[in-house]
């Protein structure tokens, strides 16, 4: 039995973030899962200090590392050190020897709908709200596809349980998508429709569990993997170091043609 544990990147402002990312990290739970939590939390340990003197919802983030921002603020941690924070973050994938598989979409192919000039500002960012959430779950849907076809090819006899960081806003929608295709009875209904082109999730058994990052270890490093390379697609300075430590686990490689909104054009 596996798990995949997925986060997303890039569903800040789209002029910063043009990519929203969506990576998975995959586990054995039962060999893997405790070795990683010692060796992040005795990370935290070295880097950030005691346990007994973090906040209980302390994590590694790689947005608040990147920025300076949260846990990590400028005024305490230079660039310099932050960065090399995220080096250590993007080495564990190697490490352990964990299986990255991600989706991305172009966020400029799913614009916010168009209102009128002069509309009202709230109603502006409800439909940037919108465009944004429909990307994640674009892309989510997309990385579990992506871990279907991995698994039918490389564990074809394993099942696998899905955690993904907790979105309370987002949640419903993420799980609804996620439940169409992993439930039997409305598989039964997609595979019989011609015009629904998504394979159903076979390996994926039951429905994603939504957990908090602070209390998941593996969730923090699929949330460096995907912030990683939205950055690296945006093209953004200092990502292709960071890209460079994760490269040679990402299942399907790295080449910035592979942005797709379908699991079907995305390389087997």
């Amino acid at each position: 039995m596996r798990h995949v544990y997925l986060d997303e990147a890039g569903i800040g402002n789209p002029d910063n973030e043009p990519y929203t990312v969506v990576a998975g990290v995959m586990l054995h739970v039962d060999d893997q899962y405790s070795p990683l939590q010692k060796y992040l939390l005795a990370m935290a340990d070295d880097l950030v200090g005691p346990d007994s003197n973090r906040p209980l919802k302390f994590a590694f983030h790689a947005k608040e590392l990147w920025h300076g921002e949260g846990f990590f603020p400028r005024q305490n941690w230079d660039l310099e050190k932050r960065l090399e924070i995220l080096g250590h973050l993007a080495d564990i994938p190697r490490k352990f020897q964990l299986p990255i598989i991600y989706s991305c979409v172009k966020r400029s192919e799913y614009p916010p709908k168009e209102l009128p000039a002069g509309s009202a500002k709230h109603l502006v960012r409800k439909e940037r709200a919108i465009a944004t959430k429909k990307c994640h779950t674009i892309c989510f849907l997309n990385c579990l596809g992506l871990v279907e076809r991995w698994m039918e090819r490389e564990l074809k006899n394993e099942k696998a349980f899905a955690v993904a960081e907790l979105h309370e806003d987002h949640r419903f929608n993420l799980l609804t998508v996620a439940q169409l295709f992993t439930n039997p009875r409305t598989r039964a209904t997609i595979e019989a429709d011609p015009n629904i082109s998504w394979h159903p999730l076979t390996h994926l058994v039951e429905e994603p569990l939504f957990v908090r990052k602070s209390g998941s270890s593996p969730v923090q490093i699929a949330d460096v993997c995907a912030f990683i390379l939205a950055r690296a697609l945006a093209g953004t300075k200092h990502s292709e170091v960071l890209l460079e430590k994760i490269k040679p686990n990402l299942v399907n490689g790295f080449r910035r043609e592979f942005v797709s909104h379908s699991p079907q054009a995305q390389p087997s």
